[in-house]
């Protein structure tokens, strides 16, 4: 067999002298080896190169209960107390986590799991007015390992969290 250098396949493209002698099968499987081990390690490169993007793609929906679930809802319930001046819990329609950003949105309840009272907060008035829907949206952003609330917004009778993906440069599959 011709000579090789350290690291390197058999010269593959070399029909030196090929008019001559046989074809070298041990040479051809060798070549042939060498290519596909070349596609295989171009494809891992990649896709490792790739891997990031695609899961930047994804966003996950934390089940009930679990630790991400109750860090990211207890962080939102901190300004919505606040703001409606008394204890809520949240009925969720939509929470979704991707990377650093937090997405949720649905109705906030009383912990007995009955209606807010507006009539002591800065909603009564639009309440009256017909010009609040009894809602949630919020979008967070994890801080050296803790949620934290970005922007809120309670009773928007239209899409408040729309201009929020461009605006806080939040990933727009969180919103759906």
């Amino acid at each position: 067999a011709a000579p090789t250098r350290a690291g390197h396949s058999p010269d593959c493209n070399s029909d030196e002298d090929a008019a001559v002698r046989k074809p070298d099968l041990s040479k051809a499987r060798a070549c042939a080896q060498d290519r596909s081990m070349r596609f295989i390690y171009g494809l891992a490169l990649t896709l490792l190169l790739l891997a990031p993007s695609f899961a930047q793609t994804k966003f996950v929906t934390p089940a009930p209960g679990s630790a991400m679930r109750k860090a990211v809802l207890d962080a939102l319930r901190v300004p919505v107390e606040k703001e409606l001046g008394q204890a809520v819990v949240f009925k969720v329609d939509v929470l979704r986590v991707q990377g650093d950003w937090a997405f949720v949105r649905g109705v906030p309840q009383r912990p007995d799991g009955g209606a807010i009272d507006y009539t002591r907060t800065p909603y009564q008035e639009v309440r009256e007015l017909g010009a609040f829907d009894d809602n949630f949206s919020a979008l967070l952003r994890k801080d050296d390992g803790k949620w934290v609330v970005v922007v809120h917004s309670i009773g928007a009778t239209d899409v408040a969290w729309e201009p929020w993906s461009d605006e806080y440069k939040a990933p727009k599959t969180i919103f759906g």
